[in-house]
This record gives C-alpha cells, sequence and structure tokens, in this order.
C-alpha cells in the first residue's frame, strides 16, 4: 500500500521491488493520472527488481502497486478479509 493521496496534490513514493514481474496500480477511488519512472501509467507493466518512482498527480484514496496476476485473478487490496473461524 502506498498511502493515501490528497485529492489534487502531487505524490511521490520511491518503492524497491525484490522480486522482478508485472506490477499494476490500483486504486479505491475514481479517476487518477499516475507515472511509473517517468513513464505514464496506463496499465499493468513489468518491472525489474531494484528501485522505482510512482508519481500520482491527480486522484483521492488508497492506492498500491501489486503483483498484476492478483488483480486479474480478482484480489483488491482494499475489499474487506474474510476472517476465519
Amino acid at each position: 500500500m502506498l498511502g493515501p493521496q490528497k485529492e489534487n496534490f502531487a505524490t511521490s513514493y520511491d518503492i524497491d521491488l525484490a522480486i522482478p514481474a508485472r506490477y499494476t496500480l490500483c486504486f479505491d477511488q475514481g479517476n487518477f493520472a499516475a507515472e511509473i519512472d517517468g513513464t505514464p501509467f496506463s496499465g499493468a507493466r513489468f518491472l525489474q527488481a531494484g528501485h522505482h518512482e510512482v508519481q500520482i498527480s491527480a486522484g483521492a484514496g488508497r492506492c498500491a502497486l501489486i503483483w498484476a496476476t492478483a488483480v486479474e485473478k480478482g484480489f483488491s487490496p482494499f475489499s474487506p478479509m474474510a476472517i476465519d473461524n
């Protein structure tokens, strides 16, 4: 989870990834505009292991950089978790 985004305030996050894979950004509210490593975000992309920068320039709410396959399989980091009984 990258943290809450205050509406219309640019926010930058430095991220270090250990596993090279396809990643995507998930937002829990409305429209957004973002860049990953200076390239406009338009969907899932392969990111190498190492340092990356995510810049969010518009939108509000929580944001997560997440493994793209998890999202494609229906997982959302914003859904409430079921409690095992």
